[in-house]
């Protein structure tokens, strides 16, 4: 393997997600909420449909180990961000709220996605399992799942982008209005229903640092869900195909649990832990920037607004179902 091949590639997905990461130090994109993921793929996109077809051949090889090898990695290490310790304090309670908001929207999404819509298998699970689980992450390790292209994640991610935005600053706005107990409640409902992370930091520091501590945990339950949702998905679409083929049981999944499991029980320095999570916002941002490079703006006007459409039922139903389903499982978060 000549090693060469590689580097025009991964200088620049690597250059991207630089100025990515540069753009979330200036307070305005700060305050959108906006993390260096979504940046990667936004900065990707305009990069490729302005310059790419110019210099395909020398990037290529490059841009497709970050959409594969780099992606699978930083998936893995995904699971540095999450402890077990963590989710059993909060009671089972949220891990049930966690598992039902998941079934419900993925069974709803399938249902619209394919029998109202008419959208493919691939398309309508990672739309929907980026609005069931952790957003753009979700829709990024679903990929080599459902087999999607490039134009399939990037509309996916831009429905998390579209709607987790319009969470983030409207969750604090009714937040009045809702039956909620109070900023714990509150932080429980947002983690849980709320796409990214980071939108869900932004909605509950709006709100109170207990709402957001709170929030970011019953969030970080959720993504834990992606790896049996992963292997789940893979079962389900092995035996929706005509042709069967042997299981695909994603290895960067069994990994993600086992790095979650030494997150939980090894006691890792400090400084060495906050480089490894960067490292794999790093990694996990360059695959984006190589998917949004590989994307091409006149192939994504060509899947139409069905994604779109299905992404706006879904975010309607994880406020309004999402919210019954709170005040239902978890005790003590209605109003008295």
């Amino acid at each position: 393997m000549n090693l060469k091949q590689f580097v025009p590639g991964l200088l620049l997905a690597g250059g991207i997600t630089a100025v990515a990461f540069g753009l979330t130090q200036i307070p305005a994109v700060q305050s959108l909420g906006f993390s260096p993921l979504v940046l990667a793929i936004l900065l990707g996109m305009i990069y490729g449909n302005i310059f790419y077809h110019k210099h395909q051949g020398p990037l290529e090889s490059g841009l497709k180990f970050s959409q594969a090898k780099l992606l699978r990695l930083g998936i893995a290490m995904y699971g540095l961000n999450i402890s077990f310790t963590a989710i059993a304090e909060l009671g089972m309670a949220v891990v049930w709220l966690d598992i039902a908001v998941i079934i419900m929207v993925m069974l709803v999404g399938m249902f619209i996605g394919r029998k109202v819509l008419g959208l493919d298998r691939g398309m309508a699970a990672m739309v929907s399992i980026g609005a069931a689980v952790c957003g753009a992450a979700a829709v990024l390790a679903a990929a080599p799942v459902t087999k999607a292209s490039s134009q399939q994640v990037a509309m996916a991610v831009a429905t998390v982008v579209l709607f987790g935005t319009i969470s983030m600053f409207l969750y604090p706005i009714i937040y009045p209005l809702l039956p909620l107990s109070g900023d714990a409640a509150y932080g429980i409902f947002a983690g849980s229903t709320i796409h990214e992370v980071a939108q869900v930091v932004a909605a509950g520091v709006a709100v109170s640092p207990e709402a957001a501590d709170t929030g970011v945990v019953v969030k970080l339950v959720r993504v834990m869900m992606l790896a049996p949702l992963l292997i789940i998905m893979g079962i389900w679409l092995r035996d929706a195909n005509e042709e069967k083929q042997p299981l695909y049981i994603p290895w960067f999944v069994i990994a993600f649990i086992g790095v979650t499991a030494i997150n939980t029980w090894v006691d890792i320095p400090v400084n060495l832990h906050q480089l490894l999570v960067t490292a794999d916002l790093v990694f996990l941002s360059m695959a984006m920037a190589a998917l949004g490079i590989d994307t091409n703006f006149h192939k994504l006007r060509d899947l139409g607004a069905k994604p779109l459409i299905l992404a706006l039922s879904l975010f309607v139903l994880l406020i309004g179902g999402g919210l019954l389903l709170n005040l239902w499982i978890v005790p003590g978060s209605a109003i008295a």
